[in-house]
């Protein structure tokens, strides 16, 4: 992502004419960005009524999956911000893409082109939910595949610090997983976005958060659209430890999938 930060250019914005947005409903459109010859898939989705409307951007080459974008969205006109000073495009009352442009970068080299078309909604669902790990509440994302299930599960668990849902290697670990029919699970760590609970008070030996990662699977197992004997685990980093801890505890967690584990103890980490 720096890359697009550091780039020199100039933008533009190239639309073909699409139908009238659906004011009830989510309209997608997908594309593709052409930088230094290089040609990126781009998926937008557009919700909500016009003074309303919410959009997010996925950008799988760049791992970015449901980025929300900055909108304005003022006398039926929608105004939408583009990371990293790409640009904007405005949506016009009569949902019409207009091509909008501004420049980028220092020394203009280079030119970036975004061709949008109507596409189909994607090959999944993505339902908010609460769950409860003792005490506390917590928030997730069930993220379940269109196809007919039920459907083997990942919970995505967390590395260290202030993480939850929002984080873009989660939601684009569970987009992808959600594309290979997969079922994935994504959660606020507690004391995090809209979950309960302080992570910086829980035990150093993980026990807390561990008992949220199997308050996640339970939640998922109890699901007739998962199947109860294929849920694993995914995380990396810090999550090395609690799935692992999660994981001895309980028959339920199917099977690992350890990213840059850590292969001592936090102690000898420390040291």
């Amino acid at each position: 992502m720096r890359n697009f930060r550091a780039v020199a250019a100039s933008l533009t914005v190239l639309i073909g004419a699409v139908g009238a947005l659906q004011a009830q409903n989510t309209t997608y459109w997908e594309g593709e960005l052409t930088l230094r010859g290089a040609r990126l898939p781009v998926r937008l989705a557009i919700q909500g009524q016009p003074g309303h409307r919410g959009v997010r951007l996925d950008l799988p080459t760049m791992l970015m999956a449901w980025e929300p974008l900055g909108t304005t969205d003022t006398l039926g006109r929608l105004r939408v911000e583009f990371p990293f000073g790409l640009g904007a495009l405005d949506v016009t009352p009569a949902g019409r893409l207009i091509a909008s442009s501004a420049p980028f970068g220092a020394d203009g080299r280079d030119t970036l082109r975004l061709r949008v078309a109507r596409a189909p909604a994607p090959p999944y669902t993505l339902e908010e939910v609460r769950f409860r790990s003792g005490d506390v509440t917590l928030a997730g994302t069930l993220v379940l595949p269109s196809s007919g299930g039920p459907h083997p599960a990942m919970v995505l668990v967390h590395g260290s610090g202030n993480v939850d849902r929002r984080q873009w290697e989660y939601r684009s670990q569970a987009d992808f997983l959600a594309r290979q029919g997969f079922a994935a699970f994504i959660y606020d760590k507690r004391g995090v976005g809209e979950s309960g609970g302080a992570w910086w008070e829980a035990d150093e030996g993980f026990a807390d958060l561990a008992a949220d990662v199997l308050a996640a699977v339970s939640f998922v197992r109890a699901r007739p659209d998962i199947r109860a004997n294929r849920i694993g685990l995914l995380g990396g980093s810090q999550a090395g430890w609690v799935m692992v801890r999660a994981a001895s505890t309980s028959r339920d967690v199917a099977f690992l999938v350890l990213e840059s584990a850590p292969a001592i103890s936090p102690a000898e980490q420390e040291i």
